[in-house]
Formats: C-alpha cells, sequence, structure tokens
C-alpha cells in the first residue's frame, strides 16, 4: 500500500447464524457479512479471542494466519479451498460460539459460505476434474497442513461437482514453531487412490508451481494483519519456507511418480 494511501474498508460481520456443523477445534461459526457496497452473504468465520482474552482459533492466533496464506496460495495456484479473507467483527454484534463463548470484536477471518456442501468421503470423486485434485495436493504439499491425512476436510460442492479442501487452520506448524518445514508429498486418503492412478497431473500441477513467483507469496504474507502475524521475523520465515517448498517440490513429485521410461 503506497504511503498516505487509506485502507481497504474490510467486510463486517453483522449477524450470527450459529456453529458451523462440526466447528472442529477452531470453534468455526457461520455469520452473515455485508460487503463496503451493503451486499451481503453467508461465511464461515474464526475468532482469534475471546471477551477474556483467551485463543478461539486453534493455534491462536496462528490458525488465523494459517487460513489467510493458505487462501491467497489456493487462489495463486487455482486449488479449489475456503476463500479466507480478514474481516471486522463491531462492537455490539453478539456472536455465541459453543459452549456460549463470545468473540472479542476487532479483526476476523471468514470464508464466504460454499453452498450445498457436504463432507466428501470414499466414494464421491465421480464427475469431478482430476487435475483440480492434484492442485489440491501441491496446496496441501506447500501449506504442510497438519490434518488432512485422511479423508477428512474436504467437501464437495456444485454442478459439476468439485472437490474443496477447507479448514487450513493447523497449517505451516515447523514454521509456527520457528522452524522450516521440508517439502514433503504427503497426499489424503480421499484423494491418493485418483493421483496415484494419475501421476502425470500431479507432474503437471508441481511444474505449474513455477508461476508462483516469489513477489506473489511476499504479497501474500503482506496481507496477513500484524495483529495476527506481528514480528518480520515469523514473515521472513514462513516466505523462505514457501520459496523453498516451491522450488523443491517438482523434484519431489518426479521421484515419487517417475515418468515411465
Amino acid at each position: 500500500m503506497a504511503a498516505g494511501t487509506p485502507p481497504k474498508p474490510l467486510d463486517e460481520i453483522i449477524g450470527d447464524l450459529g456453529p458451523a456443523s462440526s466447528g472442529g477445534a477452531s470453534l468455526t461459526q457461520r455469520v452473515l457479512v455485508r460487503r463496503p457496497d451493503g451486499s451481503e452473504y453467508k461465511a464461515h468465520a474464526k475468532f482469534t479471542v475471546d471477551n477474556a482474552g483467551a485463543g478461539i482459533v486453534e493455534y491462536s492466533p496462528w490458525g488465523a494466519v494459517a487460513e489467510l496464506v493458505s487462501s491467497g496460495l489456493a487462489r495463486a495456484i487455482a486449488a479449489p479451498a475456503c476463500d479466507y479473507v480478514v474481516v471486522l467483527l463491531p462492537e455490539g454484534v453478539d456472536i455465541r460460539l459453543r459452549g456460549d463463548r463470545q468473540p472479542a470484536p476487532g479483526l476476523a477471518v471468514a470464508a464466504q459460505t460454499i453452498l450445498d456442501a457436504v463432507d466428501a468421503i470414499d466414494g464421491m470423486l465421480q464427475g469431478v476434474d482430476p487435475a483440480d485434485l492434484a492442485r489440491i495436493g501441491m496446496l496441501h504439499a506447500l501449506t504442510q497442513v497438519g490434518d488432512h491425512g485422511g479423508a477428512n476436510n474436504h467437501i464437495r460442492a456444485g454442478d459439476p461437482p468439485r472437490i474443496y479442501s477447507v479448514d487450513h487452520a493447523s497449517a505451516f506448524q515447523a514454521e509456527h514453531s520457528g522452524g522450516t518445514g521440508p517439502a514433503t508429498l504427503n497426499l489424503s486418503a480421499l484423494l491418493a487412490p485418483v493421483l496415484s492412478a494419475t501421476p502425470a497431473l500431479l507432474r503437471t500441477a508441481s511444474a505449474e508451481l513455477a508461476a508462483l513467483t516469489d513477489t506473489t507469496i511476499a504479497d501474500i504474507i503482506a496481507s496477513v494483519p500484524r495483529q495476527f502475524l506481528p514480528t518480520d521475523e515469523a514473515r521472513d520465515r514462513l516466505r523462505s519456507a514457501l520459496s523453498q517448498r516451491r522450488d523443491a517440490l517438482p523434484g519431489v513429485v518426479a521421484a515419487q511418480f517417475p515418468e515411465e521410461k
């Protein structure tokens, strides 16, 4: 943002629609959100702290960072995923989470609700573009998300159907702990059968990572509010880790799924 440029107005949470169907460790909440132009949409929101100052989102506030960075990466590599952005919970808007906890007013993250979505389980990949699944696999490898190893944290929606990766609060755990996670490919149980049978799609998706520039990575991390990620050291660690994994993953995929001679 150029010096002197006013900040872009944030979408605001204006109503409580109740806990999400599972909610998970982050106590995800369904909310109504209003854009600056007055239009409204339903969303799934995650909050960092409650009125008592206790953390809400998983790994608070890191879980909010992980959701925002994972969403930015998903957009950049065209991987279908929940799309979290920074929103504002104004004073006076009453939100009641499970256990009757109330989030503190201030910044939160929210993703527009994907309509008519259902949990994706085995046998629900018919009609889905397998190239989308390969990009989701690359998203998981880039973010090293911690709880997508099984068939959980995927949803199916739309006609024609698409599979979306959801819930990335557990991403970047090595970076959260002060280190740098290696480039590894751990395909979820839902995606592995399809992608193992069509390894060329994984090789293509990994090669496409070259389009994820250092500038794009830096812009994604710069968009995270300082309130969530205050130190330059942590930001630099994330940037470096993502650049390293982007560069290494094509080789990892080629080694795990070599071309047939």
